[in-house]
């Protein structure tokens, strides 16, 4: 049961890596198009700091698919990987235009990766960190620190605009902490379904399987017993007599049979199921047939 867990958060994991590095070839798509395309020229976003970021973004998701590759244990990689994204994501929002870009919306993607690969708790811990991220980001820009991208090429001064910019950050911290208490809720609902129907299943198993080894040796027994008068008792049985303990050795040998598919149902769900290939003359078996 915890092997299969772990297969299946390995896969999300996985998942997560391969949507971050597709968010981030379009990312590239755009800064790189911004300049040299005429309709979409009115871009000014900086080539060479978010190039950085790309190719940083690409290290992680790198990284996590070797750490997966080299059976590293989930959730380290998970908190390292997401933890990374929340803080290239947090640069990438400066380098774009701070709160002139609707980058600040990648935060939510983190965030509800989180909450499938790290939990309820691991979900808030990374809308926590994302909006602390992105005050700070804000903060540095309303002091100056941090010279704010006009990537609309429109004037944008965030000394004389700081409530829009307390607006902003609200707009951004408030949808991430709902989306992990609600995200890490229905994560947790699914893995408690998920859970039960694992149980089931494995009831189910062990039921087939006590059906087929407590029905196969009584049965086995019971032919054997049917095949032994009908060798002994052959000459002293009438015709009807015979009749019946036929039809009662058919009958048995069918249940035999059934009783087999249920052991080779078993074994191909479990998937230790080995056929038997053979080569078939068909021209043959057409004659035979007919």
């Amino acid at each position: 049961m915890f092997a299969a867990e772990e297969r299946d958060e390995r896969r999300d994991l996985r998942n997560a890596l391969l949507v971050a590095g597709l968010c981030a070839i379009g990312f590239g798509a755009l800064v790189f198009a911004s300049g040299p395309v005429p309709a979409i020229n009115v871009l000014n976003i900086p080539t060479f700091e978010n190039s950085v970021l790309l190719l940083l973004a690409g290290l992680i998701t790198l990284i996590g698919l070797g750490a997966l590759r080299a059976r590293w244990p989930v959730r380290p990689v998970a908190w390292v990987t997401l933890v990374g994204y929340t803080f290239v994501i947090s640069l990438t929002v400066h380098y774009s235009g701070g709160p002139l870009t609707p980058m600040p919306a990648l935060y939510l993607l983190v965030v509800v990766a989180a909450s499938f690969l790290l939990g309820h708790l691991g979900a808030t811990v990374i809308a926590v960190l994302s909006a602390l991220c992105y005050a700070v980001i804000l903060y540095l820009e309303y002091t100056g620190v941090l010279s704010m991208v006009l990537i609309w090429r429109v004037t944008f001064d965030p000394h004389e605009r700081g409530i829009l910019l307390i607006v902003n950050w609200l707009a951004i911290a408030i949808p991430a902490l709902l989306t992990s208490q609600l995200a890490g809720t229905l994560a947790a609902r699914l893995k408690r379904i998920n859970l039960h129907l694992r149980q089931s299943e494995r009831q189910r198993e062990n039921l087939t399987g006590m059906l087929v080894h407590d029905l196969r040796n009584p049965l086995s027994a019971l032919m054997a017993g049917l095949d032994i008068l009908r060798l002994t008792l052959a000459n002293e049985l009438s015709a009807e007599q015979m009749n019946v303990l036929d039809i009662s050795r058919r009958s048995g040998y069918v249940l035999l049979g059934m009783v087999g598919e249920l052991l080779d149902i078993s074994k191909m769900e479990a998937g230790k199921l080995a056929l038997n290939t053979q080569p078939v003359d068909l021209p043959s078996r057409w004659t035979c047939a007919n």
